[in-house]
């Protein structure tokens, strides 16, 4: 079952991170197939990608540290949050990214989220987001 034109669910993806997706009375039935979708982008984007859970929904690492993680408890839409670990680090304040996707709401100066409405607009930037992934992990 291909769930993105960039990759399925496969060996990295958690069968506890689809469970708490399953499971989650935050999430309603219209977003699953959006998430599920998003899994498998951010997934397919680099080879590198590993999931877990953490805050009781899908996390995924790159060199073993947390990076892109859901939000189920978004209020609208469907909300990844995008850090760079579980702590803040030191040089946040130096910490400079180039969003050119335009994907990105700014939290601090090294947390952003990204927002998607639907499964419609998640297929409309696709792939800008996958290109983000890619470059977020990857600094």
């Amino acid at each position: 079952m291909r769930l993105s034109a960039y990759g399925r669910t496969g060996r990295r993806a958690s069968r506890s991170a689809g469970r708490a997706i399953q499971t989650s009375s935050h999430v309603p039935p219209s977003q699953k197939e959006t998430i599920e979708y998003l899994r498998a982008a951010v997934l397919g984007s680099d080879p590198g990608i590993t999931e877990n859970v953490k805050w009781k929904a899908p996390s995924f690492l790159r060199g073993g540290e947390d990076r892109v993680t859901f939000q189920l408890r978004a209020k609208k839409g469907v909300q990844l949050i995008f850090h760079r670990g579980a702590k803040v680090k030191d040089d946040r304040a130096d910490f400079r990214f180039s969003d050119e996707s335009g994907l990105l709401g700014w939290i601090s100066s090294d947390r952003a989220t990204v927002i998607f409405q639907d499964l419609d607009d998640v297929k409309a930037n696709e792939e800008a987001f996958v290109t983000l992934v890619r470059s977020w992990v990857n600094t």
